[in-house]
């Protein structure tokens, strides 16, 4: 038996049941992926045309009678002709491409799906049991990658929580955004004469890339502090001035 290479496709460690699903399915089993692309054209053309054609010349009179022998005239001529074209063509093309790749199912997640990395192809795709397509994406291109696995990721920016507000009569609204950090559940929000004296008069939960949030205040200086699900807190952002409307 050959000796696995690290990083090869074979894998001498792989499981092998006399009665199983052949699926792909877990760590070490090969995926071959068909890649057929088909292209068909036709064209076709037909032409047809006819032409008729006729002259007619009376019979010459002379000496103000007409030119006759016995009554038959004799100048009288016509002539008629005829004729047609009738053509078609037909032409076709068909091509057909066909790749495949094999790759090896590189991890199987908890809930029993397949994380598949596309070797050099910056690709990574996680399958169903079933074979369905439930996540497929790509690193940016300029980044290579050989092998991908999936994660819990957990963001917490190095920056504080950016934020602008704003005082219209005797109530404050702040924005805040805090680009990259995951966990942030919760927004407070903090106002004071100076940057030393905050006191909290106001949260909201977090909605999406940005939260706003507005108390009843007419401080001179506010804040916004992230607490994660468990009340933890995150980050706190620079004291700023609101603006006057």
């Amino acid at each position: 038996m050959p000796t696995p290479t690290a990083g090869a496709i074979y894998n001498s460690g792989t499981g092998f049941a006399l009665f199983e699903d052949p699926k792909a399915r877990v760590e070490g089993d090969l995926l071959t992926v068909l890649l057929v692309e088909k292209t068909q054209a036709q064209k076709k053309a037909s032409t047809s045309t006819s032409k008729d054609t006729s002259i007619d010349i009376a019979n010459p009179t002379l000496f103000g009678r007409p030119l006759s022998r016995d009554g038959t005239p004799l100048g009288e001529i016509g002539v008629s002709g005829s004729r047609g074209f009738d053509g078609k063509g037909d032409t076709s093309q068909s091509n057909q491409l066909s790749e495949s790749i094999t790759v090896t199912v590189v991890e199987r997640l908890p809930n029993g799906n397949e994380f598949v990395g596309w070797g050099s192809q910056r690709w990574f795709t996680e399958f169903s049991p079933t074979g369905e397509v439930l996540f497929d994406g790509h690193l940016a291109r300029g980044n290579d990658n050989y092998r991908a696995f999936r994660y819990e990721w957990t963001g917490r920016p190095s920056q504080p929580p950016k934020v602008i507000a704003s005082a219209v009569k005797s109530n404050i609204t702040a924005r805040v955004s805090w680009n990259g950090a995951t966990d942030v559940a919760r927004w407070e929000l903090l106002a004071g004469a100076d940057a030393n004296s905050l006191v909290p008069i106001g949260s909201a939960a977090r909605t999406d890339f940005e939260t706003a949030v507005t108390a009843k205040s007419t401080a001179a200086q506010v804040a916004l502090r992230a607490y994660d699900a468990a009340g933890n807190v995150l980050g706190t952002s620079v004291p700023i001035k609101p603006t006057t409307e």
